[in-house]
């Protein structure tokens, strides 16, 4: 996918699947809704959330999918104001 395609396909993505590992070594994989602004996920997370702590710590991988497309991204993430 060029920079342009990744752009305008994860514009139109509103659902994203968070991959972290819990303290049992297990994945916990949830469902998130995004938006995609200028090259950055933004998403809403409770203090509360089991992944909250999971995020923190380790790798994290984004999954967007939309019928037979597919991306798997990683990062880091930061928390906001």
């Amino acid at each position: 996918m060029t920079p342009e395609e990744l752009d305008s396909y994860l514009t139109e993505q509103r659902v994203l699947r968070l991959a972290t590992v819990g303290t049992d070594g297990w994945p916990h994989v949830v469902p998130l809704w995004f938006l995609w602004d200028d090259g950055v996920f933004f998403v809403h997370n409770l203090r509360r959330s089991r992944r909250t702590p999971y995020c923190a710590r380790g790798r994290r991988r984004l999954h967007a999918q939309s019928g037979p497309r597919a991306l798997e991204l990683g990062g880091h993430a930061r928390q906001g104001p």
